[in-house]
């Protein structure tokens, strides 16, 4: 998660891209999602889907949080970070 943050603050650090751009921040917000459950699928379905839905059972139990509460924060800040990527890509 930590680098999904910090990697597209980088951008502004050594001025690569301007300081008025904002995609940059969505683009940390979205990779902070996507990055760790990226990681987190392809390790769990490589061996099996029941192992996939076992962590996402787990992370139901710990986060106290249910599926559908988790598809309605991670779905919209997923595709917030893809839009930015792209626009922060055609900015460079």
């Amino acid at each position: 998660m930590f680098v999904g943050l910090v990697m597209p603050l980088t951008l502004y650090y050594f001025n690569i891209i301007g300081k008025q751009n904002f995609w940059p921040v969505g683009l940390a917000f979205g990779f902070a999602i996507i990055l760790p459950v990226s990681v987190v699928a392809i390790i769990t379905l490589r061996q099996s889907t029941d192992r996939f839905h076992e962590f996402w059972r787990y992370y139901e139990l710990k986060w106290k949080i249910g599926l559908p509460g988790i598809r309605l924060l991670y779905i919209p800040l997923a595709i917030i970070g893809i839009i930015s990527l792209f626009m922060t890509l055609i900015s460079l």
